[in-house]
């Protein structure tokens, strides 16, 4: 749950970072899957296996991207020709041709630790 709440945390923090009026909490749009084991190969979460990913949309994943330098752009195989990937560690932003932007990122909730939120 701590880890969670670092992650929650952290979105904030980086949505309002740019924002002229301050501090100030701005609604989150996305969506979250609850797994156990990997992505590729998940099933339901269990006492010692539990993972949430999350997939972000919306102006979050719109000042996410734009906040990961361009040091961070990936040739992206998995999408279609014309979209922008970036990727910091397991944090990874999407952005189509068209200019929408997903971000995806995961936490593995027994270590805490951000696990890679998406696969081709």
């Amino acid at each position: 749950m701590r880890a969670v709440m670092t992650f929650g945390a952290a979105v904030i923090f980086m949505v309002c970072a740019n924002a002229g009026d301050g501090w100030k909490p701005k609604p989150l749009t996305g969506e979250f899957m609850l797994y156990s084991g990997g992505l590729g190969d998940s099933g339901t979460p269990t006492k010692s296996n539990a993972k949430i990913n999350f997939r972000i949309y919306g102006d979050a994943a719109r000042q996410m991207f734009e906040n990961m330098s361009a040091k961070s752009q990936k040739p992206n195989i998995c999408a279609g020709y014309g979209n922008v990937m970036r990727v910091r560690g397991n944090i990874e932003c999407d952005k189509a041709p068209e200019g929408s932007i997903e971000c995806f990122i995961g936490i593995d909730l027994k270590s805490g630790k951000t696990v890679y939120g998406v696969i081709c």
